[in-house]
């Protein structure tokens, strides 16, 4: 139902996508249910327009807007899909992938175009207090902003800057600095590198860890070779690109994998150290 929902915001009729849209927001404070079906709806949107991210529905749709009261339920939309989300990390994320999509960007034109519309105004200011209260319990006692890229950066750059984990550190950067971020494929490998580290710090015995990457290899060609299936009539150029983004980080996880193999029995890795733990030597250049 939620999915035909979806499908119904192909209209140039604003009144029916803005009902659509107050029909989605009511689906997620309902039920944990509700909520699912309304970020379903927005994936099968996502999936069937061939689009790179499944909030863009939503800021696209925020861009076209001309009426303050279809801004407002947008946002008000945008508002229940966050408040809605139980955890923490997960309500974080799903706000930054819609800051990615430039909401601020959207919000701050708002301000300026300053409405006299007390709705809009409630919205704003909910989408504002919630961001300011989830980001409050984001700062360790150390000072890192979690939600911050630089400070992480910051943090991790000084817990291995003066061991030999600084090595394999400077490696991953590379290796991710040549993804290309106009790529679509690199979303796949984002997204899979991604759930990979996160498995990985999670591993408790380093016999697992073999089978971590071989697991996660296959997931990436599989990925990779999806997209590009799907990008095969549009020409062979990107598909080119694509393949050799793939290349390099399937030929680094292969490798790792082979060595970290190798070397597990004569000279085991230690734990990796918290992120909220900084040394106090040592400051980047």
């Amino acid at each position: 139902c939620s999915r035909k929902m979806a499908t119904a915001l192909d209209t140039t009729n604003t009144m029916v996508k803005k009902h659509v849209i107050e029909l989605l927001s009511a689906l997620c404070v309902y039920s944990a249910e509700g909520y699912s079906c309304a970020v379903d709806a927005l994936e099968h949107h996502k999936a069937t327009k061939d689009k790179r991210h499944r909030f863009c529905l939503i800021t696209d749709e925020f861009k076209k807007a001309e009426t303050v009261q279809y801004k407002t339920t947008l946002l008000g939309f945008i508002n229940c899909i966050i408040i809605s989300t139980e955890r923490l990390e997960d309500r974080v994320r799903i706000r930054n992938e819609f800051i990615g999509l430039e909401l601020l960007e959207l919000l701050r034109k708002l301000r300026r175009e300053e409405y006299a519309d007390p709705d809009l105004e409630v919205q704003l200011r909910v989408f504002e207090e919630q961001r300011e209260t989830d980001e409050d319990q984001l700062i360790t006692p150390e000072g890192v902003n979690l939600n911050s890229s630089v400070d992480v950066f910051y943090a991790i750059y000084r817990q291995v800057c003066e061991g030999p984990q600084a090595v394999s550190f400077l490696a991953i950067l590379q290796h991710l600095l040549r993804l290309d971020k106009k790529d679509p494929t690199s979303n796949v490998i984002w997204e899979i590198l991604e759930k990979l580290v996160h498995r990985a710090t999670l591993l408790e015995h380093e016999s697992e860890a073999d089978r971590m990457l071989k697991t996660g290899l296959r997931k990436l060609e599989k990925g990779v070779e999806k997209v590009m299936a799907e990008r095969h009539a549009g020409g062979h150029n990107s598909a080119a690109a694509g393949n050799g983004q793939h290349a390099s980080i399937a030929s680094s996880m292969g490798n790792t994998a082979t060595s970290d193999s190798d070397a597990s029995a004569s000279d085991p890795t230690p734990p990796s150290p918290s992120l909220t733990h900084t040394p106090p030597s040592s400051t980047p250049p």
